[in-house]
């Protein structure tokens, strides 16, 4: 009886895993990466800078800390377009820091532009090569390109005490078919703080 319980259980988790892979688009039906890429999706949509960040209300050339906050808050009310270019008006200030390379980075991520998010990112990890938070970025946008091996390179330089990581590790196990690795790795990911309640949430369904 003990031997079955297991058993099924097993079928439970490697089934919700298994779906999990399927929305993600990332369901092993062999340990290769799709070679296919993804046609680079251009920002097209036109957009008017708001009232509230108008250009007349400053007068002067803007500095970079201005370029980045006003990405930030461009940002931050969807307006993708006009963002990245205040970011890479900062950058062409100071190319010296990773901010506005990472930031434009995640607003491509968040389009479903895995190449322009994963150039950001490399770049951005090349100015600071001990930032967790852009190799975690990096690694989404590689899952998110079907880069499985290099997103799996990336998430092993960090440690086993970030529940991100952790997470995203258990998800590239059970993609290599390695499923008491992936448990492992999930449980792993609900004991490290600082820790989101989300992403538990998502540990637990398959545990």
């Amino acid at each position: 009886m003990k031997k079955l319980l297991t058993f099924l259980t097993s079928i439970v988790f490697i089934f919700l895993l298994g779906s999990v892979l399927y929305v993600l688009g990332l369901l092993p039906f062999s340990a290769t990466e799709s070679t296919t890429e993804k046609p680079t999706q251009e920002v097209t949509t036109l957009e008017e800078v708001p009232d509230f960040l108008s250009d007349a209300k400053i007068g002067r050339a803007k500095t970079y800390e201005e370029h980045v906050h006003r990405g930030e808050l461009l940002e931050e009310n969807g307006y993708h377009n006009l963002a990245i270019a205040e970011y890479k008006a900062a950058l062409a200030l100071d190319n010296s820091i990773a901010t506005p390379l990472l930031e434009m980075g995640k607003i491509y991520l968040r389009m479903d532009d895995y190449i322009k998010a994963k150039v950001n990112f490399e770049e951005a990890l090349g100015k600071d090569p001990e930032n967790i938070d852009i190799k975690i970025y990096l690694g989404r946008a590689l899952l998110g390109d079907r880069k499985i091996a290099e997103a799996q390179k990336i998430f092993s330089t960090i440690g086993e005490d970030n529940q991100q990581s952790l997470y995203y590790k258990g998800i590239i196990a059970a993609f290599f078919r390695d499923y008491e690795g992936s448990k492992n790795l999930l449980r792993q990911s609900l004991d490290v703080e600082p820790s989101t309640q989300d992403l538990k949430n998502k540990a637990y369904n398959f545990l």
